[in-house]
């Protein structure tokens, strides 16, 4: 933050557009492949129970880096001056989360609405 910083490989913009648009390009045809769906509008005055989707998106929505913005920590005094003497702190940026093939599910509910997650294992 505020500085000038060697840019980290894994972190360059022109990297990520291409790994990016390669792997866009695939889901789009994978997508393609699944055929044509379509919208189902219901409404229901009892229990419902539902699986959206192909796979869980556990993509984490933010980034933390430990020691990534520096601010103004306290005021030195010395015969020569007074400095502003800095310390690192941690860094939380919100980053994109893509979305995961299969759609996305949007809910209006009007009472109360209860939310299972479950724990996807990669093996």
């Amino acid at each position: 933050m505020d500085g000038i910083w060697q840019e980290e490989s894994q972190k360059s913009y022109d990297e990520f557009k291409v790994l990016y648009k390669d792997n866009i390009t695939k889901l789009a045809q994978i997508e393609e492949r699944m055929g044509l769906g379509g919208n189902h509008i219901i409404d229901i005055t009892k229990n419902k129970i539902e699986s959206i989707g192909l796979v869980m998106n556990d993509f984490g929505s933010i980034r933390i880096d430990t020691v990534g913005k520096m601010y103004n920590d306290a005021v030195t005094v010395t015969g020569l001056g007074v400095y502003q003497h800095k310390k690192e702190s941690p860094l939380i940026e919100y980053v994109h989360v893509d979305d995961m093939p299969g759609g996305t599910y949007t809910m209006n509910v009007a009472n109360r609405y209860n939310v299972k997650l479950e724990q996807v294992v990669y093996h």
